[in-house]
């Protein structure tokens, strides 16, 4: 029989708590500190990154681009803008909108979650296990009919908008910041922006682990293959909220603390939705929903410790 994580912990219990008129232990250890969700991006840190770019005006123009191509498409579109708010809402509660929508991923882009994993060498396998993945036959729970489903033209369509108007809207983001910021912005290049994604295993040392979470079953592997454990994976252009998702909040803070980072490379052509283009995403998160990648990305290491661990995705 397994046992329990607690018996083997590695990454260091932090209290968010101040004492004596000392920081939490937290932000002595330069981390976000849990708080009360919903996690949303502080205002000082989305002007540092120039995230008011993304005002009213601007949203609703890239929103309505997305709009008006799904046109032929109404009722494909509820459904999928249903599931979206439901996966934006809670990732793991399980509603009959988000299964409708990834029981239509699964069916529209068939074996998209293991196809790039079953076609990799022997050698990868024995290392990532099948079971490292997670499957979408939690949808069953739902009697959802043929006629329940979004239409494989429709998400296609859908999906391929919004991967075109989303980087439109990082374009014009990097723009507005290097004319803002000059020499001391944040990226001068579109292949140079940061995107993030914040992970954390708030249960992971009170539980009997049956599979592998991401930063363990990476642990040691340097320039080797990354694949995504879930058909949805949800990345950020504010590293503010990332690592507010990487500490977690108080009732759920994090015990497996990663920060995952990389260019616009790492998520191109894979995106489904983002902030950008669906207004069923919330406010202050500015986050990106991608498929998993078909193509080939490495995992290379930045930091691993007690206190947190970091590693970049890139295309080399």
């Amino acid at each position: 029989m397994k046992k329990k994580n607690r018996e083997n912990r590695f990454q260091k219990k932090l209290s968010h708590k101040e004492s004596n008129g000392e920081a939490s232990e937290y932000a002595q250890e330069f981390l976000k500190t849990p708080e009360d969700g919903p996690l949303v991006t502080d205002d000082a840190y989305a002007e540092l990154d120039a995230l008011e770019y993304f005002n009213k005006r601007r949203l609703q123009k890239f929103r309505q681009r997305l709009l008006s191509s799904m046109s032929y498409y109404p009722d494909d579109l509820r459904k999928i803008e249903a599931g979206l708010s439901s996966y934006a809402h809670s990732a793991v509660i399980h509603t009959r909108e988000l299964a409708v929508l990834v029981r239509s991923l699964s069916m529209t882009f068939e074996n998209i979650l293991l196809e790039n994993y079953e076609s990799s060498d022997d050698a990868i396998r024995q290392v990532i296990k099948a079971s490292y993945f997670d499957t979408t036959d939690w949808t069953s729970e739902f009697d959802l009919k043929p006629e329940d489903l979004i239409t494989p033209d429709g998400l296609r369509h859908y999906r391929s908008n919004a991967n075109k108007i989303t980087i439109s809207a990082m374009n014009h983001w990097l723009s507005y910041m290097v004319k803002k910021e000059g020499e001391n912005s944040l990226a001068q290049h579109y292949d140079e922006l940061f995107i993030q994604k914040g992970v954390n295993h708030a249960r992971y040392y009170q539980e009997v682990q049956l599979k592998a979470d991401m930063l363990s079953a990476y642990t040691g592997l340097h320039h080797f293959p990354f694949f995504e454990s879930d058909i949805l994976s949800s990345y950020s252009i504010s590293f503010d909220v990332a690592g507010k998702f990487m500490a977690g909040t108080i009732n759920s803070k994090g015990q497996r603390r990663l920060m995952i980072d990389g260019h616009p490379e790492m998520i191109e052509g894979r995106i489904l939705s983002s902030w950008m283009v669906s207004p069923s995403f919330i406010d202050g998160q500015f986050e990106i929903l991608c498929l998993p990648n078909q193509f080939t990305l490495y995992v290379n290491w930045k930091n691993y410790d007690e206190i947190a661990a970091g590693f970049g995705l890139s295309r080399t």
